[in-house]
């Protein structure tokens, strides 16, 4: 057992689309970003963002401030991560430069 904790992407839905996952994409997979394995820290720090409590198997939708407020965290020490944080810092940094964030949605999983 452990917690191991994802961040996720995949096309928005409009309302005319039938929504029977809202983790998948169009060929029902999803789209792994970011990956952490164990850092309990990481599901705090995103519980006190969002103001809510992070449930097992929870998904979140997060967009682009939270994923700016994640980079100034791990940037700043605030949130620390043993998994190559600045492997993190650089991705997150290419994703929301390359993200349509009209188009693309971003959620964060968690289970343990």
């Amino acid at each position: 057992m452990g917690l191991d904790s994802y961040i996720f992407s995949t096309r928005k839905l409009d309302e005319n689309e039938q929504i029977y996952n809202k983790l998948v994409d169009e060929k029902g997979e999803l789209i792994e970003v970011l990956y952490w394995r164990k850092e309990y820290n990481l599901v705090d720090w995103f519980g006190n963002l969002l103001d809510i409590e992070i449930e097992n198997c929870g998904e979140y939708e997060i967009g682009e401030y939270e994923l700016q407020e994640l980079i100034k965290a791990l940037e700043s020490g605030k949130l620390k991560v043993s998994e190559n944080p600045e492997d993190k810092i650089n991705k997150l940094k290419e994703l929301i430069k390359t993200a349509d964030f009209t188009k693309t949605k971003f959620i964060f999983h968690n289970w343990w």
